[in-house]
Formats: structure tokens, sequence, C-alpha cells
């Protein structure tokens, strides 16, 4: 069965390294013969209840993680059984109730002193969303709008690391920005990504130094397919230029930047310079957050800047471990 594991125990990997003995990490470790035979047993009719269940109770109730826990559930428990509240409530039936949701959630606390919870985030909209709009034949809403060249800037950068649209189609990403001086008194400080709100310039970052990479996969029959199927026209004559400003009219909030002649600088010593400068910065969030970063956006790209920068690199191996984390 499904076996929750927190802290220490879950930190054998080799390339896993923490300042605090691994306090607030979680895990979930698939073995066949945890438990007892009544608890696989439990687990298997929970599981069966919440299939069956599903379409009226989402949440799953953390009943898993609670029944790892429920030897001491029952230790502890407290609270009088439910039933009809009465007119008036004496300060000691209070007080029970009070005592045993405390020793219940005391229950639930982790021996490193975390409560455990799920943060999956909303991502798991978009499969369903891509799934039955490919099955009702919802192209032509992606061609009536010109292809998937009106996608706007990330999806832009996305697609174009799956490489299934060109970088020539991007507004950049300089990771030159990163080399300007951030002292405000210059003047040309204040436009130091630096200065921009944590989660966006935490984001940029590593986007720049893919973008100055062009780090895209190797083209193979599926990218091929999806090239043909993503555009109303032969993807090798697609304008990439004209691409850059391209957006859906729905997805249009800002004007776009003039800024478009920074081919010039591929393969120059000021782009090393630049690469090597956000690396620094990428190689820092990631060692200081023990390969946890700010966010679940970042953590990817952050991931494949590493194996951009090196796939046999140390950075690169210590991300794969924290791989069972990343929000889905």
């Amino acid at each position: 069965m499904w076996k929750f594991v927190s802290a220490g125990n879950s930190g054998n990997h080799p390339k896993l390294f923490s300042l605090n003995g691994f306090k607030g990490r979680q895990t979930w470790e698939f073995d066949p013969s945890a438990g007892t035979p009544e608890q696989r047993a439990e687990a298997e009719r929970l599981r069966e209840a919440y299939a069956a269940n599903k379409d009226t109770q989402h949440h799953s109730a953390d009943e898993l993680l609670r029944l790892q826990c429920a030897d001491r559930i029952r230790a502890k428990k407290h609270a009088p059984p439910a039933g009809p509240v009465p007119e008036q409530l004496s300060p000691e039936r209070v007080e029970s109730h009070l005592k045993g949701a405390i020793s219940f959630y005391e229950c639930l606390q982790q021996d490193d002193g975390h409560w455990p919870g799920d943060y999956g985030g909303p991502m798991f909209l978009l499969p369903g969303l891509v799934i039955v709009l490919y099955t009702t034949g919802a192209l032509d809403q992606i061609h009536s709008r010109g292809g998937a060249t009106a996608i706007s800037s990330w999806g832009k950068f996305w697609l174009a690391v799956l490489g299934v649209y060109s970088w020539d189609g991007m507004n950049p990403l300089t990771p030159e920005m990163w080399l300007l001086p951030h002292s405000g008194w210059t003047g040309i400080g204040w436009l130091h990504p630096g200065r921009f709100w944590c989660h966006c310039r935490m984001v940029y970052l590593p986007m720049s130094y893919v973008y100055g990479k062009r780090g895209t996969c190797k083209e193979t029959p599926l990218t091929a397919a999806i090239r043909a199927e993503l555009y109303p026209m032969p993807y090798g004559k697609i304008d990439w230029n004209a691409a850059r400003n391209q957006c859906a009219k729905e997805d249009l909030y800002y004007p776009h930047p003039m800024v478009q002649a920074e081919n010039v600088l591929m393969g120059s010593p000021l782009r090393r310079w630049a690469l090597a400068e956000c690396m620094k910065h990428i190689h820092y969030e990631d060692e200081n957050t023990r390969y946890v970063d700010i966010g679940p956006v970042n953590k990817v790209i952050n991931m494949l800047a590493c194996w951009l920068e090196d796939p046999n690199g140390e950075p690169y191996k210590k991300w794969v471990p924290r791989l069972v984390e990343t929000p889905g």
C-alpha cells in the first residue's frame, strides 16, 4: 500500500542534502507489504470508496494519511461522541470538545513537527482541457486564431523547448539583463531583473538562460506530427519574425517591446558571460533551498537549465531525487 514518509526517513538518496534533517519534506512510497493485512484491506476499501464517490466528494480527505495515524488517534480520542447541540453549552463541554480537536490534530502532526498537506496546484486542469478539446475536434479554435503562433509568451517558451515552435518567434528573454548594475543610483540599475517581484524574477532567471542557450528537444516523429497539427500552414513557411507579436486578442494585455535585434549576441562573449551569471544565480537558489526552490514554475525550468548546462553535472543529478516532490 502507499505509505507516507516524512523528514529524515525520506532523505536516503545520496544526492539529497538538508541543513534541518529534511524537516517538512513529504513523499509517498509504494510498498505492497507495508502495514498489517487489516490495514492493507482498509486502504483498499478507502480507495474503492473514493473511486465510487469521486463525483460528489472530490477531495480524498487525506484518508490514507489518517489511516497511518489511526492508532495514535484512537489512543488520544478525548472528544465526546457527536450529538445534538444543547441549548446551553457548559464550559466543561466546550473544553472537552476543544481538547478533542487539539488532540486529533496533534495525532496528525509528524515527528518533525509539520502537518502534511498536498499542494497539487491548478495544473491538473490542463490535461483534461487538452484531451477534451482534442477529442471534440476543437483544432478549429486554434487554427482560426492563426495556429500556435497566437499563443502567449509562456506558451511560446514551452513550445520552443519542446521543439514545435521556433525560438525566432519569441520576443527576447535576454540573459544580458542580469549583467546590468543593480544599484539604483546608476539609473539603469532600476531595470535589473533582481528588482522584479520575487516569483517574477525567479521564473525569468532560468527562462532567460534556456532562451540564451536555445535549449530545444531533439526532433522526433511525435514533435514532427505536433508541428503539422498545430499550424494552419506548413511549419517551414511560418514567418517567425511576425509571430513574435502574434497573440490571441483574449490574451493580449500589454504592448510588445521593440528589442528584436538581439540575435547578434548569440555565441558572443557577452552572451557567454550573461549565461554564466544566470547559472550562478540559479545554482545559488537551488543550493540554498536544497533544490526545492520558491515555486513549482521555476523549479522545473531550473532543472532544465542545469541539464542544458551539463547533463552529467552534479546540479542536475541533485534535481532528479526531488522530482517526487514536484506538484502536479
